[in-house]
């Protein structure tokens, strides 16, 4: 049994911080989810708009941005989904700990929906919450882009 533990243990450390390299991954065109407004992401910048682009750094291990805009800054949490093409973020400070907890909450629940042949969305619970996709998509289409879209409306963004 400490054997069974401690293969899972391994594996789900190695998924998480050494299966893919999130400041490659994170970079390139997104799309708010339900929208085709796009996020721009470089090696050091998210660009809102033609005239708003956020500074950025990563922390790949708390799963975490330091953002900062003028003499603005903060922190979001991100997490992707498995297959890397949806990434969701909270806004908000958050610890290693924290995000480690969230993590091995939401890949057991995933890994349940992928053995049900079904995608899990890597939403993060939070008011502030984004979700981000690397295609467009209608806003008529069914799924979570309607709720998306309807939460990206009253944020504003």
């Amino acid at each position: 049994m400490v054997l069974v533990v401690a293969a899972v243990v391994v594996a789900f450390s190695c998924w998480r911080w050494t299966f893919a390299n999130d400041a490659q991954d994170i970079q390139g065109t997104w799309y708010i989810a339900g929208t085709q407004k796009t996020v721009d992401v470089t090696a050091d910048g998210i660009k809102l708009a033609d005239d708003v682009t956020y500074s950025y750094t990563i922390d790949e291990g708390a799963k975490a941005l330091s953002i900062s805009f003028g003499n603005m800054e903060g922190e979001a949490r991100y997490r992707f989904s498995f297959d890397r093409q949806t990434l969701a973020l909270r806004d908000g400070e958050t610890t290693w700990g924290n995000s480690l907890s969230e993590d091995i909450s939401w890949t057991i629940a995933a890994l349940g929906r992928a053995i049900q042949g079904e995608q899990a969305s890597p939403e993060l619970s939070g008011d502030s919450t984004m979700v981000l996709t690397r295609t467009p998509q209608d806003l008529s289409s069914e799924g979570a882009s309607g709720a998306a879209a309807s939460q990206v409306a009253s944020q504003g963004a």
